[in-house]
């Protein structure tokens, strides 16, 4: 093969890696995109789903520290009549009976109390938690708004960027004979996307194998297609690296 065709060949077997490189991105946008779009939209639903639930619990806290409100009243009540009825008793056994009473409505009412303290303290805690949360809410539904917008426009225009690289790939790959595209293709496939390296010091790019010096030569002269002999990948020689 002559020099120009090998040096013109490896230029275009080295483009076309570049654009396959760039298909293969396109081909896993296309599945990590729609997955990005759910993670990001999820982060909303989650917070809003938390700021519903705390907005209940804060509902359910006020109604009951309503009714403790009320059962505390009604209590208070109770103890200033029986605390009213002690004064007009008229035997030991009433007078203990209402003393009982007395001590029962003052342990109820102290009990009450205790339990009125810590639901308003959860109260404050809650509703603490529901404004953190509601300003949380605001800043990823602005973050994650941007991000949606423009991840959707990328997702919509991977069909066209594919279909324009691809038109770029027919045309350079029908510059080069079928049969080095298929041993090219047959390389990729198995080195992972990488199936043309440059020369590094004299070794393999790849898979980093010291290179015989015939072979060295060969490759540095462009006189054919060179091929490393441990991993097989296609060989480019590069003055600033190789040498």
């Amino acid at each position: 093969m002559a020099k120009e065709k090998v040096k013109k060949t490896l230029e275009i077997l080295m483009n076309l890696q570049e654009i396959d490189s760039k298909l293969a991105e396109l081909e896993v946008s296309k599945v990590y995109y729609p997955k990005l779009l759910e993670q990001l939209r999820g982060e909303v639903e989650q917070l809003e789903s938390e700021l519903a639930n705390t907005g209940q619990s804060i509902t359910n806290l006020k109604k009951d520290i309503g009714l403790k409100e009320l059962a505390l009243k009604e209590s208070k009540e109770k103890l200033a009549s029986s605390q009213q009825r002690l004064l007009n008793v008229k035997s030991n056994k009433e007078y203990d009976a209402v003393q009982r009473e007395i001590r029962a409505f003052e342990e109820k009412i102290a009990q009450l109390e205790e339990e009125l303290l810590r639901l308003m303290d959860d109260l404050d805690n809650t509703e603490k938690k529901a404004e953190e949360l509601s300003g949380k809410l605001s800043e990823v539904k602005d973050t994650n708004k941007t991000s949606i917008e423009d991840i959707e426009e990328k997702f919509a225009t991977i069909e066209e960027k594919q279909a324009k690289i691809q038109s770029e790939r027919d045309k350079l790959s029908s510059q080069v004979d079928k049969r080095i595209i298929s041993t090219y293709e047959r390389i990729r496939e198995g080195m992972q996307g990488h199936a043309v390296v440059r020369v590094i010091a004299r070794a393999c790019g790849g898979c980093f194998q010291a290179l015989p010096p015939q072979q060295v030569q060969e490759i540095r002269r462009l006189e054919n297609i060179s091929f490393c002999e441990a991993c097989g990948r296609i060989l480019v020689w590069d003055d600033e690296l190789s040498s």
